[in-house]
């Protein structure tokens, strides 16, 4: 079955100082990414709905998916083409609200996300306090554009869901007795 979901928008509504904050966030998070991205995967692996997905993917899979998922990223901020990344995140939203995850469960990963760029941040804000509030910004903007679209995909799914199995129950709850020959 297929979720419907809003198609992705071909021109996102991002001013100029949202393209620069987020080009900022890009220049600061790009040279740290794989090591912010070890150190999440150590933090989820240790919450009860995350655990099981990280530890079932091999050390392969976690740095191809790291990889693409960098990319897609960079083409978004850099480049502007937005489409690919979105689509991933509407994606990840779709096969998490299948696989059960709940919603709540990925604002561990933002709170855990955000607190670790915060830590590294703090050494910038203390070097050049403009520069790290752009970057703040930038990060701001760039999760609250993934949340949106990932939060939409995931409610859909979750609708759908919720749907089937309505009318699962109901054909179930339809007594079948006979009533004569």
């Amino acid at each position: 079955y297929a979720v419907v979901m809003p198609t992705i928008p071909t021109r996102l509504r991002l001013t100029a100082e949202d393209k620069a904050a987020m080009a900022a966030y890009w220049a600061f998070y790009e040279p740290i990414a794989a090591e912010v991205d070890r150190e999440l995967r150590r933090s989820l692996a240790s919450l009860p709905e995350w655990a099981p997905l990280i530890k079932a993917m091999s050390e392969e899979q976690a740095v191809q998916q790291s990889r693409e998922s960098l990319a897609r990223q960079r083409k978004a901020l850099v480049d502007g083409d937005w489409a690919p990344y979105l689509e991933d995140v509407r994606t990840q939203g779709v096969q998490y609200a299948r696989a059960g995850v709940s919603f709540v469960a990925w604002y561990d990963i933002i709170a855990i996300y955000r607190e670790t760029i915060r830590r590294r941040l703090a050494g910038l804000a203390k070097q050049d306090p403009e520069r790290a509030a752009t970057v703040a910004e930038g990060l701001r903007s760039m999760i609250d554009m993934a949340m949106s679209h990932l939060g939409e995909a995931y409610l859909a799914a979750k609708e759908q869901i919720i749907t089937q199995q309505q009318a699962a129950i109901r054909e179930l709850s339809v007594p079948v007795l006979q009533i004569r020959d």
